[in-house]
């Protein structure tokens, strides 16, 4: 909302006819004070026959550019601009590559932007402001990505040709809604003209609610001049009790720096008290005030000094819920940019929602989440369309608990300036799909039983058909939920997968396709678990080797497997028998502190009387090893060299399972035990 936003120009000029001296002067002292309309007038007025140098009337013509841009005539702010690049004004004013290029962004001319941005760049690089709105303006170009669990639509029955934002709910029953507006028949004369905007004083304006449609006209919130004046009122705020509102009141007097304040009320009773100022600050404006639940902590926007751009986020807190707020902190760069930061709002005080022109977003006033965390920000996310467009998006409040709510926004489609726009969320169709396949041979498995379980213990089964397929349909698969996807078939290891369907945006099929494993009947070769010499204790760095045969016991339960240990043919065989029992049964150890029930493992050394085939070829140490070799003694002393015999060494030095039986079943009064 370029309304809200507070640029000083003051510019010299030379001297000029009388006529225009007096002209310009009274638009630089309109200017100064912010009365855009005033000072367009008069410029205009010392343009007429304009006799002074070319760079006193180009002067003129940037601050008129300005104003035009300020009350959103921006195809006239645009004409100027484009004479004052092409009169070489950037030579002496780089900034108006900037003004032209946000002119341009702001009337959806975007590569036009990007190209503007790019000289603006060229001779004042680095500019953070330039760089993110350049970038806003390449992602606008970009096809949107809509957040689908969200339906939009506009409130009609509240939105008129004039200005209406920053809406609340009004009470606990949530069926009034609180929101300003300049519309006609706000408190202030219709003549009173707001000089800045354009557009009349604005005033809060109460309308009632039904569900999700409005049951009656809206009217002004107060007419005893009590909230509403002939000043600006806005941004209003409910504690949850809605016992306490908060408002903001701007004076607009040329003769105060401070014209913007946020004011408090109590209810006593059925009755409210006189509005107090609660913050102010003579360093700048404050409003748009939002409160934590304990109402002790209050954050705001405003342009005082120690900022970090244009307008910030701030907070300011107080020890009682009667008196102002004090020790403001501004919100710093996690949150504030180079541009402004408005219209802050909390949910449960773990989310702080607020809008941004300075980060990269989709042009003018974008919608940014933060999480926050014991009073630490942790995360921010740009909210996808349909929250955000590339008009201005702001003031968002939602329904307590409930993924409803409300927001602002300039968009296209609306009545009028800014529009009032509900939201509510709806159920996305999700669901999991996929085929499971025998892992050696890839053919399809048929019958193969599927069971889908959540983290709160809920359970869905599906089984293959024919063709191998499962599928679990938008019933079963919901939203924010981490499932565990479990595939039975007999005669294979039983295999788990895990998912989430956390952070989705449109309706989605998940795809899981399974491969299962055989159960052999030959021994499997575990990953490479070494020893130290002549010693049997597992090394910490092989543990993890043996976590996938954990994975396995644990999700086969009926199994009861031997743990075999395998050494070379060196020392003598006794000893190497015993060498590999000792190794075997610390395998067995391992598994049992890892919770495997003991009877379902059984320790066996075999030395040196079992050499290994190879079941496919293996490359160790640059020495190649066929599939189907056996790594017989006799083979191994026949190898040319030490390397390539200690390289058979290693690989018959190895520790395999194979499964004896699937039908284990786990005793009971062990258990009990």
């Amino acid at each position: 909302m370029r309304q809200f936003v507070l640029i000083f120009f003051v510019f010299l000029f030379p001297l000029v006819s009388t006529a225009q001296q007096r002209h310009v002067r009274k638009a630089n002292d309109a200017l100064n004070e912010r009365q855009y309309l005033t000072a367009i007038v008069y410029y205009e007025k010392g343009l007429r026959h304009f006799r002074g140098s070319d760079t006193a009337r180009n002067n003129v013509l940037y601050s008129l550019a300005e104003c035009y841009d300020m009350t959103r005539n921006l195809q006239k702010a645009e004409e100027i601009y484009e004479t004052l690049t092409e009169n070489n004004y950037f030579e002496i004013e780089p900034d108006v590559y900037f003004h032209y290029a946000n002119v341009l962004q702001a009337q959806g001319k975007l590569k036009e932007a990007v190209g503007m941005y790019d000289n603006y760049l060229s001779v004042v690089p680095g500019n953070t402001l330039a760089d993110s709105m350049r970038a806003s303006c390449l992602l606008a170009q970009k096809p949107f990505v809509f957040d689908e669990r969200f339906v939009v639509e506009a409130l009609d029955s509240i939105n008129t040709a004039a200005s209406e934002f920053s809406a609340i709910y009004g009470n606990e029953d949530l069926t009034s809604i609180i929101f300003t507006s300049d519309r006609m028949g706000a408190t202030g004369k219709d003549k009173e003209i707001d000089n800045w905007t354009g557009g009349r004083m604005s005033d809060l304006f109460v309308a009632i609610r039904h569900d999700d449609t409005i049951s009656s006209e809206s009217v002004l919130l107060d007419e005893t001049g009590l909230i509403n004046t002939p000043a600006n009122e806005g941004t209003p705020y409910f504690n949850s009790k809605f016992t306490r509102f908060y408002f903001t009141r701007c004076l607009q007097q040329a003769e105060i720096v401070e014209y913007c304040k946020i004011y408090q009320l109590n209810k006593r009773g059925n009755k409210w008290g006189k509005p107090f100022e609660v913050y102010s600050t003579s360093a700048g404006n404050v409003g748009h005030p939002a409160l934590s639940a304990d109402e002790l902590t209050l954050y705001f926007s405003s342009n005082r000094l120690g900022g970090k751009g244009g307008k910030d986020l701030w907070m300011a807190s107080r020890y009682q819920t009667d008196e102002p707020f004090y020790n403001p902190v501004n919100l710093g760069t996690a949150i504030n940019s180079a541009g402004d930061e408005m219209f802050p709002s909390l949910v449960g005080d773990t989310a702080l929602f607020f809008a941004s022109d300075g980060r990269t977003g989709y042009g003018g006033l974008d919608l940014y989440k933060a999480l926050i965390d014991h009073g630490r920000l942790v995360k921010i996310t740009h909210m996808p369309p349909p929250f955000n467009t590339t008009e201005d998006d702001f003031a968002i409040v939602y329904q307590e608990g409930i993924e409803k709510g409300m927001f602002s926004s300039r968009r296209k489609d609306g009545e009028g300036e800014d529009d009032i726009y509900s939201f509510k969320r709806i159920p996305l169709n999700i669901g999991l799909t996929g085929i499971v396949r025998d892992d050696s041979s890839l053919n399809v498995l048929s019958g193969a039983k599927i069971n889908l379980f959540t983290d709160g213990g809920d359970t869905s089964i599906s089984f293959t058909d024919e063709d191998g397929r499962y599928y679990f349909d938008s019933t079963q698969i919901k939203e924010e939920i981490h499932y565990n996807l479990f595939v039975e078939k007999m005669d294979y290891f039983n295999k788990r997968q895990k998912f989430h369907t956390y952070g989705l945006i449109k309706d989605s099929v998940f795809v899981r396709d399974v491969m299962l494993q055989p159960i052999p009947k030959k021994p499997i070769v575990l990953p490479d678990i070494y020893y130290e010499l002549a010693k049997w204790n597992l090394l910490p760095q092989y543990e993890d080797s043996l976590m996938v045969l954990v994975e396995i016991l644990v999700d086969n339960p009926g199994l009861v497997i031997e743990l075999s240990s395998h050494t070379d043919f060196r020392a003598s065989v006794a000893y190497n028998d015993d060498l590999s029992l000792k190794r075997a049964k610390t395998v067995v150890d391992f598994l049992i502190g890892q919770g495997i029930d003991p009877d379902r493992l059984v320790a066996k050394g075999y030395g040196e009387r079992q050499p290994r085939l190879l079941g496919k070829d293996f490359k160790r140490d640059g020495y190649l090893f066929r599939k189907g070799t056996t790594l017989t003694e006799k083979y191994i002393r026949a190898l040319p060299g030490k390397g390539a015999m200690e390289a058979a060494h290693q690989l018959n030095r190895r520790t395999e399972f194979r499964v004896l039986r699937k039908d284990f079943v786990p005793n009971k009064k062990a258990e009990q035990k």
